[in-house]
C-alpha cells in the first residue's frame, strides 16, 4: 500500500433533485465546460437515469439514481442499479437528502417503505455518510452589512431555526431507513464568504481527507431485488425471522472485525512513518453533527493525515461493530427482530404497489 495515494472510490444516492451531480462537480471541481461535468436537476424529477461514473485525480465518483424514486416504477430498476455498483469495490456511500421544511408523513412513509433496500446497502463494507443539503442556508436576503450586529442577530436566530430543522429530519431518515451511519454533514449553501465552514466546497475536502485511509472493499453478499424477494417469501413461510437476523449480523460482524485489523496494520506502517498529532480532535470532529472544519492531524499532509484517517477509519468500524453486536444481544433482539420483520412486511407491500404500476 502506497499511503495517500489509493484511489477513493465514492457513490451518492438519494432521491432526485437533492444535489447530488452538483456534489459531485464540487468533489472533483468539474465546471460546465467539462466533457465530464454531472448534469443536475432542479426539480423533483429524475434528472440522473442511469450510474454515471466519472475520474478526477485519485477520486471515483459515481452518481447514482435516488430511491425511492419520484416514479415508484423506477424503484426497484434503480435499486438494482445502486446495488450492482455497491458490490463494486468501494470507499464511501453518500446518502443525500435535501433539508427544506421538516419532513413530511408521505415522505417518512415512501423511504420507510424501502427500509429493506436500504438495510441491504447499509451491509455494504463501505462508509455510510448521511449528508444532509441545506436548500435554505442564510444567504443575507435583505442585503445587511455583514459586521452590522443586525446582520448577526438575523444569521444567529436562522441558523438555530434550520439546526433544528436538520437535527429533525436527520432523526427521521435514520428512524426511516434504520441505516447506521458513521455521520452526518451538513451542506449550508455554496457561500464560503456567507457560511464558512459547512458550505459545499469546505464539506467535500473535509470528507475527501477524512476519507483517504478508509477501506475500499468489494461487497459481492449484496442481494437484488430479487433475491430478496426470495428471501422474503421464505421469511414468510418458515416464520424464522430471529435467525435469519442472527445469521445476517453474524456475517456483518466477523466482516467488520477483519476490516478493523486490516486499518491497524495501515495506521501501524503509517505512525512509524509520523505520529498522529491532532487525531483526538480530528476524530471527535468526524462525529460532531454538521461540523465541517478540518482539524488536526488532516491537515498536516503525507503519512500524519493517512494515520490520522485511519484513526477515524478504525473508530467508525468499531461503532458500527458494537452497534451489530448490540443489536443481537438478548436485551436488545426481541426489538430488532421486530423491526427486522416489519421490514420484511414493508417490502411485500412495495412489491405489491410496484406490481399494480
Amino acid at each position: 500500500m502506497t499511503f495517500g495515494e489509493d484511489e477513493i472510490h465514492i457513490m451518492s444516492i438519494g432521491p432526485s433533485g437533492v444535489g447530488k451531480s452538483t456534489i459531485g462537480n464540487k468533489l472533483l471541481k468539474l465546471t460546465s465546460k467539462d466533457p465530464e461535468y454531472l448534469n443536475a436537476s432542479a426539480s423533483a424529477e429524475s434528472c440522473t437515469q442511469k450510474p454515471a461514473t466519472v475520474t478526477s485525480g485519485k477520486i471515483v465518483y459515481t452518481d447514482v439514481p435516488g430511491i425511492p424514486d419520484t416514479n415508484p416504477a423506477n424503484t426497484k430498476l434503480f435499486y438494482n442499479m445502486i446495488i450492482n455498483e455497491a458490490k463494486a469495490p468501494m470507499t464511501a456511500i453518500f446518502f443525500v437528502f435535501a433539508v427544506d421544511m421538516r419532513m413530511d408523513k408521505p415522505t417518512k412513509d415512501r423511504i420507510k417503505q424501502c427500509s429493506l433496500l436500504f438495510s441491504e446497502i447499509n451491509k455494504c463494507s463501505a462508509a455510510k455518510i448521511l449528508i444532509l443539503n441545506d436548500m435554505r442556508a442564510w444567504c443575507n436576503p435583505n442585503g445587511l452589512d455583514d459586521d452590522s450586529d443586525e446582520y448577526q442577530e438575523e444569521k444567529a436566530l436562522h441558523d438555530q431555526v434550520r439546526l433544528e430543522v436538520q437535527e429533525a429530519y436527520k432523526n427521521d431518515i435514520i428512524k426511516a431507513t434504520c441505516i447506521e451511519f458513521y455521520c452526518t454533514k451538513v451542506i449550508y449553501g455554496l457561500n464560503s464568504k456567507i457560511n464558512t465552514d459547512n458550505n459545499m466546497e469546505a464539506v467535500m475536502k473535509y470528507l475527501k481527507l477524512t476519507l483517504q485511509s478508509f477501506p475500499c472493499d468489494a461487497s459481492p453478499h449484496l442481494r437484488t431485488f430479487e433475491e430478496l424477494e426470495k428471501d422474503v417469501m421464505k421469511a414468510k413461510q418458515n416464520q424464522d425471522y430471529e435467525q435469519r437476523l442472527i445469521n445476517e449480523e453474524d456475517k456483518h460482524i466477523a466482516s467488520l472485525e477483519t476490516n478493523i485489523e486490516i486499518l491497524k496494520i495501515t495506521l501501524q506502517a503509517a505512525t512509524a512513518v509520523a505520529g498522529t498529532a491532532g487525531a483526538a480532535a480530528s476524530i471527535a470532529n468526524f462525529f460532531t453533527f454538521g461540523t465541517a472544519a478540518v482539524v488536526g492531524g488532516l491537515v498536516a499532509g503525507g503519512a500524519t493525515s493517512v494515520a490520522t484517517s485511519a484513526k477515524i477509519a478504525i473508530a467508525a468500524k468499531e461503532k458500527e461493530l458494537e452497534d451489530a453486536k448490540e443489536k443481537i444481544n438478548k436485551q436488545n433482539l426481541d426489538v430488532a427482530v421486530k423491526t427486522f420483520e416489519t421490514q420484511y412486511q414493508l417490502f411485500d407491500e412495495l412489491k405489491k404497489e410496484l406490481n399494480c404500476q
